[in-house]
């Protein structure tokens, strides 16, 4: 016992020993990789680090060697240029060398990828090296310099693709390690666990487990060995009885397998198949009918059953059968059986149920009994198919006995008789046929159909719903089986049939009637053929176009003879004045059978010209092919000869009207250049504008870069995170103010600061307020305290807020330039608008508010200088007009009304729609019209104006512009108040 507990002592001593051991190891692999891990985190962010300070200086190189090249190639600026150049080159090696003045660990490693990288760097380095070998040389050509110069920028181009993808590479393998390391981590711990575990379950349980029972086996072997006397007293008792009830067992099992081995052998010879099996489907017996379809001979056992089904079966074996016989204790249904040795297909119906233990009524076997029944299957679907046949045919088939009963009709049979749907047999033929309700009148028609075989005679059926009666033909036969007398007639529907009889005898009697008609009416072509002779040029030609007959009148038209006319085809008469693909559209034509009508000019005998209108028709044979042409011609000439001359008179009229068109374009045209010229000054004085505040902004945008950009990098790395953050809030808030404070404000505010800023002991209290009242960031303390705050040097602090100062200014230039550009662009815009117009005859779809908008945009000039525009345009549908003309309108208006107020006043512009229609009105405050020249203002040529300000002709062409619009046009005008315009023009 003691023995036992020591051992259970130590054991349990190295079971802790070892899990702790586990343990240990685990927690050092982990140390291991997680600092191997960050060793090579540290060298990838120094690869970044210098990647980044590359990325920045092959920049700051293509920027210098831009203004090295523009500056004249400025001896000052190529040192610059060669300074930097040399900063990147050092920066360069050390990273293509892994040198270890950048901190790279003895382990660090460089997957081939980023190799390749490095590889490329090095080639587009060296081509950036040459070229500004090239660009800085003293004794080399402009043309040289400036090649070089666009191969350095694609140079770069190169670089900062090449080194995006190193940076990309290392931080996507940073991000592999990463993933690495915590998979490790986890399966460290997991390890960990899992070994305490399989410590105390494997160890530790059963040391436990064994000790207590050790201690427990002591006190239950004295309980057991008195319990073992006890226990042999009552087993040689029951051993007694044992054997007497084996003795009974022995002969009731020898009656059982008597019973069995009957059974077995009524069983052999029943032709079915019968098998019992296992419940998971092997074969434990078989008869003999079983072996020859299965194909399988006595070394059937423990083969499964379903090896003989095909997948159909299979599938429903296995989804239906076999959990239907689990539940319910039995199946039936239809299977196949393929014998495996000739694969021959028996269709079977299947009986499937439990064998239970008698005595705990348990499932033992299954029972499966399948009868043959492939020779029924096959009748089955021959009958089918019969039937199929049968119903499908067109006529009706009826089946009697010799007592009259029907015993079979087909599906066209009952549709016919109206008797679908019902029980046939309790009809008889006297149903069917009146006729034989007479006594013994069904025995005499057997009789008669027996005499003759097959009796062929008309009936008529009757619709038994519609009551409808139709004519049928029926073909009646008597036919014996088995010693069974039965009728079988064939019955068609013979209406159509009928129906054509009567028309072909409707038909022979109208032939009469065509016959008699056709007589009299050739004696009256007989006449006309008389008169056509006499007015109508008329021609009959072969299939080749040969005449072969002619009326005298062609003679006398064309002065040919007929034996001249006849064998030649009609191109004697040809004038040449008709092309070659009209006479082939003709033969097109007149071959595929089709009329062909044209007005055609032909040359006689003796060079007359002479105009026919002609018609050709085919000829046909009684098999409808094309014998010949028939030409009847009727003379034109003195209709074409009229025509002509009526179309030189048109011709004369539209060269006319031409001319005045072109007369009209041309004094609009000098109407609009006209306006034209005004407008240049004005809209050159539009553009300069935006030009100058463009070139000053350019010119302080340069001046900041050159001043910022090289200091940049260097500064953005003394930052700290917090103070980098704050200073984009900073800058982000900058660009978004606008200064518009006056001087005396300007001055407040940055007193107010400085007095702050004393309080705050800040030093240089005043530069700080200067450049925050600069910037309009006088409001924002939470983001300039927290950087007057920090713990950087007053220097760097200095540094921080210069440089915000110049990149606000950079970013405010920026929107100058986009304001300047953008109505630079406007006004550009709408002069291009104003000189491209076009006229067109096609209407186009206007946006009125849009045209009187550009218009005003070129008089922006004049209209600023002391005119105030009121604008009240309401929202109008667009419609179809003439845009460019409506502007010519609102550009002669507005100009006169401008002139009208010398410059200075109120100018009125309104659209207003009314149901379809839209009324533009412009309204000046000048001098207005006299009232003795009112009547004359829209006259042409008609101008108040000195010699070379006016043609005249500007109100002239609105007027006729508006009505080319259908509206009209009218003025209120009140001297010494002013005059108001209204245009109204319907949608």
């Amino acid at each position: 016992m003691n023995n036992n507990v020591t051992k259970t002592i130590k054991r349990l001593e190295i079971a802790y020993i070892t899990a702790i051991s586990f343990v240990a190891i685990a927690l050092i692999i982990g140390q291991f990789v997680t600092q191997n891990f960050f060793d090579n985190q540290k060298d990838d962010a120094k690869v970044i680090n210098i990647s980044g300070r590359q990325r920045m200086l092959s920049q700051k190189i293509t920027k210098e060697a831009l203004i090295y090249y523009n500056n004249n190639l400025d001896k000052n600026q190529q040192d610059i240029l060669l300074n930097t150049f040399q900063l990147f080159e050092t920066s360069h090696l050390n990273l293509i060398k892994k040198s270890n003045s950048f901190g790279f660990s003895e382990h660090y490693e460089i997957s081939p990828k980023i190799n390749s990288y490095y590889d490329s760097l090095d080639i587009s380095f060296q081509k950036l090296k040459e070229n500004i070998s090239v660009l800085t040389r003293q004794n080399v050509d402009s043309l040289s310099k400036k090649t070089a110069l666009n191969n350095i920028l694609e140079a770069e181009k190169e670089f900062l693709p090449i080194m995006n993808r190193i940076v990309f590479e290392y931080e996507a393998e940073a991000n592999v390690k990463l993933d690495l390391l915590r998979r490790i981590e986890i399966g460290v711990v997991t390890l960990s666990i899992l070994v305490l575990l399989i410590v105390v379950f494997l160890i530790f349980r059963p040391v436990v487990r064994k000790t207590k029972s050790s201690m427990m086996q002591v006190v239950e072997m004295n309980n057991d060995l008195e319990a073992t006397n006890e226990e042999l007293t009552s087993a040689e008792e029951e051993l007694r009885q044992n054997l007497e009830e084996l003795k009974t067992s022995q002969e009731n099992l020898m009656n059982l397998q008597a019973e069995q081995q009957k059974f077995i052998s009524l069983v052999e010879h029943v032709d079915a198949f019968i098998a019992i099996t296992s419940l998971e489907g092997k074969i434990k017996y078989l008869n003999a009918a079983g072996k020859r379809m299965t194909g399988l001979d006595d070394e059937y056992e423990d083969k499964i059953i379903t090896n003989f089904y095909d997948d159909e079966i299979l599938k429903k074996v296995i989804e239906i059968a076999t959990p239907s016989t689990l539940e319910n204790g039995e199946w039936n249904g239809e299977c196949n059986i393929v014998n495996t040795t000739t694969s021959e297909v028996f269709n079977t119906l299947i009986s499937t149920f439990l064998l239970t233990d008698s005595h705990t009524q348990k499932p033992t076997a299954r029972a499966i009994v399948q009868t043959d029944i492939t020779k029924r299957k096959k009748v089955e679907e021959y009958q089918k198919l019969l039937h199929t046949l049968i119903n499908n045919i067109s006529d009706a088939l009826q089946v009697a006995t010799k007592d009259g009963k029907f015993i079979y009709m087909n599906e066209v049979s009952l549709n016919r008789l109206g008797l679908e749907g019902k029980d046939i047999t309790k009809y008889t033929v006297a149903d069917i046929e009146p006729a034989f309700k007479e006594d013994g009148a069904w025995e005499k028609y057997i009789e008669a159909v027996k005499a003759a075989g097959t009796l062929v005679v008309r009936s008529r059926n009757i619709d038994k719903k519609t009551n409808k009666e139709f004519p049928v033909e029926v073909s009646v036969k008597y036919v014996e089986i088995n010693d069974k007398g039965f009728m079988v007639a064939i019955s068609r529907d013979i209406t159509e049939q009928l129906n054509k009889e009567q028309r072909i005898q409707r038909q022979n009697e109208q032939l009469k009637i065509i016959q008699e008609y056709l007589r009299q009416k050739t004696q009256e072509l007989e006449v006309i053929n008389i008169a056509l002779n006499q007015s109508t040029i008329l021609s009959i030609a072969d299939k080749k176009g040969h005449i072969t007959k002619i009326n005298d009148k062609f003679c006398k038209i064309s002065k040919y003879t007929e034996a001249e006319l006849t064998g030649k085809d009609h191109n004697i008469v040809n004038s040449n004045y008709h092309p070659k693909e009209f006479w082939q559209k003709m033969w097109q034509t007149i071959t595929r059978g089709n009329t062909w009508r044209a007005e055609v000019k032909n040359k006689a005998k003796d060079g007359s010209i002479y105009w026919v209108d002609t018609v050709i028709n085919p000829l046909f044979n009684a098999d409808g092919k094309i014998t010949g042409y028939l030409s009847i011609r009727n003379l034109i000439t003195d209709k074409k000869l009229a025509e002509e001359k009526l179309l030189q008179q048109k011709n004369e009229i539209e060269s006319a009207y031409k001319e005045l068109k072109s007369a009209q374009k041309q004094l609009v045209q000098a109407e609009k250049m006209a306006s034209l010229g005004q407008l240049v000054a004005n809209i050159a004085h539009e553009i300069n504008t935006p030009l100058g505040a463009i070139r000053s902004s350019s010119v302080s945008i340069e001046t900041v870069l050159i001043k910022v950009l090289p200091a940049l990098p260097n500064f953005i790395q003394a930052l700290d995170e917090t103070t980098l953050s704050t200073f984009n809030k900073f800058l982000v808030k900058s660009i978004h103010k606008r200064n518009t404070l006056s001087s005396r404000e300007k001055r407040r505010i940055k007193y107010s600061l400085v007095e702050k800023f004393e309080t705050l002991d800040v030093w240089d209290e005043e530069f700080y307020a200067n450049l925050i009242t600069d910037m309009g960031m006088y409001e924002e303390k939470e983001l300039f305290m927290p950087l007057l705050d920090s713990n950087h040097p007053e220097e760097l602090k200095k540094q921080i807020f210069e440089m915000l100062s110049e990149l606000s200014i950079v970013i405010r230039s920026n929107h100058t330039i986009k304001e300047a550009t953008r109505r630079a662009a406007k006004t550009v815009f709408a002069l291009k608008s104003f000189a491209r117009q076009e006229h067109s005859e096609e209407k186009q779809e206007v946006h009125l508010n849009k045209t009187i908008e550009t218009t005003l945009t070129l008089y922006n000039n004049q209209i600023k200088q002391g005119i105030d525009v009121i604008r009240k345009l309401e929202d109008i549908p667009t419609f179809l007009g003439y845009p460019d003309e409506l502007m010519q309108v609102w550009t002669n208006i507005i100009h006169n009304a401008i002139q009208a107020m010398k410059g200075k006043g109120e100018l009125f512009v309104s659209t207003k729609k009314q149901d379809d229609k839209v009324t533009v009105s412009i309204r000046d405050t000048g001098s207005g019209i006299p009232k003795e020249i009112q009547d004359r203002i829209f006259e042409a040529f008609f101008t108040t104006k000195p010699t070379g300000e006016g043609s005249g002709l500007g109100l002239d062409i609105t007027k006729k512009v508006v009505a080319r619009h259908d509206g009209k046009i009218w003025f209120e005008t009140e001297e010494g108040i002013g005059t108001t315009f209204f245009i109204e023009i319907p949608l």
